[in-house]
């Protein structure tokens, strides 16, 4: 019993061992073992939904495709003449001859196209390859949609041209309507179903075809290559469909599979990649008994290691334990066992050096600071009082120079490590400093050196390089070197001043009085001829003159020396009259996305000379963007004008001056304008125009060619005639007839 009492510190250090290396081993290990099958569960959902988005955004493609192919079938002229009322059948079977010649064409074209039908159930006909009524259309099953949005989608079905071999269809019906007649037709694109699902057999990646379903909201199956029967599916469909989630497990038969899902809305269906849950999940299984192997082995090795270190970490704590006896009443220690004696030794040195740090750590902070600004703010301190102040910091200022150096953090805020940095840095220089944080930016430090002025602008450069390394942007001014502190007032002062032009340098650079102009006041001038050509040059939408008369504008206010708010007082007027040149062409700031408010402000807080030039160039960017928006406008009303004019008066004999006058503007900028806008001239418009009138009176066989012309606006009908010739490759007379023989 006392072997065990002299020892019961062993067993401690032993099973404090043995549960902290035996709990996180085994935690780790069933944790692991019990979230790997989430885990790829969670991984095989992620892949298998970047799967299944790409079926369905190729099958949306293919959908968007034959929507622009209705798009081009409703737009064209052939479809929409059989809305025009036909009073006599060759009419009629023209416009629909038309229809079919049109719609071999596309189906030629487009070799996914199978075929096209344009129903009107109105008039009840057909038009496919051929005319039929609605009662002898050989795919009755498209006639029975009724379609619902902008397009209905059909499940694949069987259907063909009568005397060709059936084949499986995918069908696209979309309806329009004319709206002065009120009546409607469909538009039915049929394409190969073997193409539609072309990509769905095969994935990148994998060896063999995806287990996809694919169903509609109906619940009736587009596609089953699940390996699921059918009937199991039926009864499921709906519930599937309405599952919450992109990812479900539902038992089919006897077996579970773990379904993933996404919902194309443009084709209202329901795409699902089975895959059964065992083989999902296989891979957890090879990975348990290598976690569970693992965990073992280690704990195994981890409780002979244990035993090791504690036997060998009690042999100086028992050393320990008797000479803190030795140094003790041992009165204080009978009946405690080692570690509460080591824990009251502790804790009395701990107790002890507490009180005397908190009272240092109390102090000395605030005798740093405040003897600091002491020093920055002028006032006249004893030797004696200095040089206990000077003791108590821990510095040595026994060398013949001076300096002191403001440093500005531009993108970062003071750190520990950074303060840390610089100490470090003039360490290794050997050169006494002292340094004071007078702001979250902002440091000043105070050198004490043997160095020329010349040599200590060096260090400063040398120390700007190694934090700019450490991504640090900094700025330094530093003033004149001077012999005594009572001169450190002055200098501090000096180093304030120079680090105000930061706003002409920039920012990270290093700025000492050698290198830089005083700033003076040169009254209430500024260069307003530079203005001027800044402002035309905007004006006539010139970018590169602008940007350049902005550069000599801003170059020649610092080459003057002007004052920081006087500079800043320019940039408020030029970009007061730019407002106001905007407010001339009817542009308005907001219209341009300028908050002025905002302007102003960031103008007022810009700290640099090239924060202003960028606020600036932004401005004038805007500007010029909002004035060219309102001259398109401008000139597509103009454009709209001049059409409209000429629709109305093209049987008259138009001149460009008479057509000019009547939009107010010359010949030249009108002909300038809407060649640019159209792509033709004026006069090719005319012709355009009088050409169109001209091929619909031309086929009236009781009206002359003459006659004709001049109703189209032509007393000259040679001209008539070579013009007509040139838009319809044929003359009147010969067009007359080929339409006659067509019709």
């Amino acid at each position: 019993m006392n072997r065990f009492a002299r020892q019961k510190s062993f067993y401690k250090i032993l099973a404090m061992f043995v549960i902290a290396i035996s709990l996180p081993a085994i935690s780790i290990g069933y944790l692991a073992m019990n979230y790997s099958t989430a885990h790829i569960i969670r991984q095989a959902d992620v892949s298998s939904t970047i799967l299944l988005n790409e079926k369905k955004l190729y099958m949306e493609r293919q959908i968007s495709e034959l929507v622009y192919l209705t798009n081009q079938i409703i737009a064209s002229d052939e479809v929409w003449k059989l809305f025009e009322p036909n009073e006599t059948y060759p009419e009629q079977a023209e416009a629909m001859s038309g229809v079919l010649r049109f719609f071999d064409k596309i189906v030629s074209a487009n070799k996914h196209v199978a075929s096209l039908y344009l129903i009107n159930k109105t008039k009840n006909y057909v038009l496919s390859d051929a005319k039929y009524s609605l009662d002898n259309f050989y795919d009755p099953e498209v006639l029975q949609v009724d379609v619902q949005g902008d397009y209905t989608v059909l499940p694949p079905r069987t259907g063909g041209a009568i005397g060709a071999s059936n084949r499986s269809l995918v069908s696209l019906l979309r309806t329009f309507r004319n709206v002065y007649s009120g009546e409607s037709m469909e538009v039915a694109v049929n394409i190969d179903y073997r193409d539609f699902s072309e990509s769905l057999e095969q994935t990148r990646g994998m060896s063999s075809p995806m287990n996809l379903l694919i169903f509609d909201d109906r619940d009736r199956l587009i596609l089953n290559h699940s390996g699921i029967e059918e009937r199991l599916l039926r009864d499921q469909l709906a519930q599937m469909r309405n599952a919450d989630g992109t990812s479900i497990n539902r038992t089919f038969g006897k077996t579970d599979y773990y379904l993933s899902m996404t919902r194309s809305d443009a084709l209202r269906w329901t795409i699902v990649y089975s895959q059964p849950y065992e083989q999902v999940v296989d891979s957890t299984r090879l990975l348990r008994r290598v976690l569970l192997s693992t965990v073992l082995i280690v704990l195994s090795i981890s409780l002979v290691m244990a035993g090791l270190f504690s036997f060998y970490l009690y042999r100086p704590l028992a050393q320990l334990v008797a000479d803190i006896r030795r140094r003790t009443n041992p009165a204080s220690g009978k009946g405690k066992d080692e570690y509460a004696m080591i824990g009251s030794a502790v804790n009395t040195l701990y107790q002890q050096n507490r009180e005397l740090q908190s009272q240092f750590d109390m102090a000395y902070p605030y005798i740093k600071q405040h003897s600091v600004f002491e020093l920055l703010s002028g006032k006249v301190w004893d030797e004696e009082k200095l040089g206990a102040v000077i003791q108590l910091l821990g510095i040595s200022l026994h060398k013949p120079h001076y300096v002191v150096a403001v440093l500005d953090f531009e993108n970062t805020e003071l750190t520990d490590r950074l303060i840390g940095d610089i100490e470090a840095f003039f360490l290794e220089c050997e050169e006494s400093m002292l340094l004071s944080i007078m702001s979250e930016r902002r440091l000043v430090a105070i050198v004490n050196s043997e160095r020329d002025k010349n040599e200590l602008i060096d260090l400063f450069n040398r120390l700007k390089l190694r934090l700019n390394r450490g991504d640090a942007e900094l700025t330094i001014s530093v003033s004149k070197i001077f012999d005594s502190l009572d001169k450190l007032f002055l200098a501090y002062q000096e180093a304030l001043q120079l680090l105000n032009h930061k706003f002409f340098v920039g920012k990270n650079e290093m700025i000492v009085s050698e290198t830089i102009r005083p700033i003076v006041d040169r009254g209430a001038f500024y260069p307003k001829q530079q203005e001027q050509n800044l402002l035309e040059s905007i004006r006539s939408q010139n970018a590169e003159k602008a940007a350049a008369a902005l550069a000599s504008l801003t170059r020649t206010l610092t080459e003057l020396s002007y004052s920081i708010d006087y500079i800043k007082y320019v940039i408020f007027q030029v970009c007061s009259n730019l407002m106001d040149a905007l407010s001339e062409v009817g542009g308005k700031p907001e219209e341009a996305g300028i908050d002025v408010q905002a302007l102003w402000k960031d103008i007022h807080e810009a700290d640099t000379l090239t924060r202003l030039e960028a606020l600036i160039a932004a401005f004038i960017h805007d500007c010029m963007e909002t004035a060219a928006v309102l001259k398109r406008k401008q000139h597509t009303e103009t454009i709209a004008k001049t059409m409209d004019f000429i629709e109305r008066h093209y049987r008259e004999d138009l001149s460009l001056k008479e057509i000019s006058t009547n939009v107010y503007l010359s010949p030249g900028y009108l002909s300038t304008i809407f060649k640019n806008e159209t792509g033709m001239t004026i006069y090719d418009y005319i012709t355009q125009v009088r050409m169109k009138a001209a091929g619909h009176l031309v086929l009236d066989p009781d009206v002359k060619i003459q006659d004709v012309a001049l109703a189209v606006g032509y007393n000259n009908i040679q001209s008539f005639i070579r013009f007509f010739k040139k838009a319809y490759k044929m003359t009147p007379l010969e067009y007359r007839r080929s339409r006659k023989t067509t019709g």
